[in-house]
């Protein structure tokens, strides 16, 4: 059935009946998967939250790592793993060299959730000092000077150099976390710790590539009519070969003691009354 474009009538009205349909969008690559996840917005599926991240994505309005909607989704599912929101995760999480790391915002707000309660002792370019306390457990205190930056190789960075407090208390609340809250965040790094660990080295184990077999040898194809009639003529035109001739070694003639008993077993042979 043929589909024709929206006509304007003389009464300058436009003619929808006829308007084309809209073009169908193409299938998400999360559409064979089951389950989803719950979100701020209600149960969504996997289809649904892959929709909802290009849609995100397409805004422009995400991080400049984030460029494809199977980046942010990977993000969105590993915030909700640690209790996350959609936007909480793409604001908060970031993957350097395959690993999750969180701003020491996030992390400071996810121990706080689980109520956990934190007292600054000190905050200078200096250092930083923080008391953590969790229930059952003993304080805590942590702390992180401008030296231990310097000999960390850290504060010749652009960061440290214009925010050395934020930057001190963004060590200390990662150290608070790995001491008494580990159970909290799981296995995280701050952005700092996650340039500065190196990539794991993955030793892959190849086997010697297989050697090519020996190709085949090919069969001749089989001829077709015209060559058996060739081959034919070509037999009929050669001189034919002569035959290989078989020696049949003469009868021997019987001995005299030969004929005799010949002649007896005739003789015996006979019924009465013939005669030879």
């Amino acid at each position: 059935m043929s589909v024709e474009s929206p006509s304007t009538h003389a009464n300058g009205k436009t003619d929808l009946t006829k308007q084309a349909p809209p073009a169908a969008a193409a299938p998400s690559p999360m559409a064979g998967f089951r389950g989803g996840v719950e979100t701020g917005f209600g149960h969504m599926e996997l289809s649904q939250l892959w929709w909802l991240c290009g849609q995100l994505v397409g805004t422009g309005f995400m991080p400049k790592a984030v460029t494809t909607p199977g980046q942010a989704m990977a993000i969105v599912l590993a915030g909700r793993e640690l209790g996350l929101e959609v936007m909480q995760s793409l604001r908060g999480i970031h993957v350097i060299e395959g690993r999750v790391a969180l701003s020491a915002e996030t992390q400071l707000a996810l121990m706080l959730r689980a109520g956990m309660k934190f007292r600054w002792l000190e905050s200078t370019d200096k250092q930083a000092k923080l008391e953590a306390l969790r229930s059952g457990m003993d304080p805590v205190v942590v702390t992180w000077t401008i030296d231990q930056a310097t000999r960390a190789g850290l504060a010749h960075k652009d960061n440290w150099k214009k925010h050395p407090e934020a930057m001190l208390r963004a060590r200390c609340i990662t150290a608070a976390a790995r001491m008494i809250a580990a159970d909290i965040l799981g296995n995280v790094f701050d952005l700092d710790e996650a340039r500065e660990v190196p990539v794991d080295e993955v030793v892959i184990s190849r086997s010697p590539a297989p050697q090519a077999a020996a190709p085949a040898a090919e069969e001749a194809p089989p001829a077709t009519k015209t060559e058996s009639a060739k081959r034919k003529a070509r037999q009929a035109l050669s001189p034919a070969q002569p035959k290989e001739q078989v020696q049949v070694p003469a009868p021997k003639e019987p001995t005299p003691e030969e004929q005799a008993l010949i002649a007896q077993q005739e003789g015996a042979s006979r019924e009465p009354g013939e005669e030879g």
